[in-house]
């Protein structure tokens, strides 16, 4: 089995079929909840970081994945020289800080070891950063290789000045990213509605709609009813009911105590979301629950009454009213106050006026 056999729709795959169908896939691994996959292919040639990087992001668009990592191996005969290039572009991506020590390196592999040749001073920092081991753990994970790998300086005119001056920018590339990416994060994390998963694409169904054939659906409505409990192996699982007007549906989760502590404290009864998640039978419950994937935060529309003449509603039960009406009768005349009504009538039976 290859990727155009797998992934057929993303366009990326099809215009790559000739070189990714010689690949085959050695694992799969789906993550249905989190829309995760992780593939490793074994190639018989090597293909190019840029490529692969591109391949997988045609296939997380294509297939609404929240994470696909794919993963290329090879045979270890395939591994030479002609491969830093490739080591490059994926150092450049773990470590961006480094790339003002790598510019115009080159490399040698002779005897289990690749010699990393620096066009300037940089040696010492790259062997003790981490980058060494970076690309040992790259090479045996791709190629069941192991190698040694070294740093060798250049021929430098100003060695001193020269390599001060680019350990001083390594740092504050490094540093500037690692705030930018921190404050990025922290804003994401402010502004953005979504509360789990991923953003929400798609029409919402009526509540009363759903059954027990329905698979995966988007609901849209206001929590009422929100309950936590501590599973007997440390997860605590969430309990929420839902309801869009024309039904409530109960909503359960299992996270883990970290991460439902992040979570409470963007749901509360009142508030109104966006759920996508799937259908399913909850033994415990004995009900039918939305196991969701993904939770967001709504504005919830505002029901205005637009007419010129605005009416009078002459039969009206409040929470008084024996099985007839839930509604307090405060929150019925602040409603037809906003609505411009000029009065309402109240028609409790049953047991006790609510006047």
């Amino acid at each position: 089995m290859n990727l155009v056999e797998v992934f057929s729709q993303a366009k990326d795959v099809l215009s790559n079929t000739e070189i990714l169908s010689k690949g085959e896939i050695m694992d799969f691994t789906v993550y249905e909840e989190q829309r995760k996959i992780e593939v490793t292919v074994l190639f018989p040639e090597i293909i190019s970081k840029n490529l692969i990087f591109s391949i997988a992001k045609s296939i997380r668009e294509t297939y609404d994945l929240s994470v696909i990592k794919l993963y290329t191996r090879y045979h270890s005969t395939l591994f030479s020289e002609a491969y830093y290039p490739e080591i490059l572009t994926y150092i450049s991506l773990k470590k961006p800080g480094i790339k003002q020590f790598l510019e115009n390196s080159s490399a040698t592999y002779s005897d289990g070891v690749l010699t990393v040749h620096l066009a300037g001073a940089g040696a010492d920092l790259l062997s003790h950063n981490g980058t060494e081991e970076e690309i040992k753990k790259m090479i045996q994970e791709e190629f069941s290789l192991e190698i040694e790998v070294s740093f060798q300086d250049g021929i430098v005119e100003a060695p001193v000045d020269d390599y001060l001056e680019k350990r001083a920018e390594y740092i504050r590339e490094t540093v500037a990213t690692e705030l930018e990416e921190t404050l990025k994060e922290l804003s994401e994390k402010k502004k953005s509605p979504i509360v789990m998963g991923k953003e929400i694409k798609g029409v919402a169904v009526p509540i009363s709609s759903l059954t027990a054939e329905s698979g995966r659906v988007i609901i849209l409505g206001e929590v009422f009813f929100l309950e936590d409990r501590e599973t007997r192996n440390g997860f605590m699982a969430l309990i929420m009911d839902v309801t869009d007007g024309t039904s409530s549906v109960t909503v359960k989760k299992l996270f883990t105590k970290e991460e439902y502590t992040a979570f409470s404290q963007k749901i509360k009864v009142g508030s109104y979301i966006k759920i996508r998640g799937e259908t399913m039978y909850d033994k415990y419950l004995r009900d039918y629950v939305i196991n969701p994937y993904d939770i967001s935060l709504e504005e919830k529309e505002i029901r205005t009454d637009n007419s010129e003449e605005k009416r009078v509603e002459l039969h009206l039960h409040t929470k008084m009213s024996a099985v007839d009406g839930v509604s307090d009768v405060e929150d019925l005349i602040d409603a037809a106050a906003k609505w411009g009504h000029k009065a309402i009538a109240i028609t409790d039976h049953g047991v006790l006026q609510a006047y």
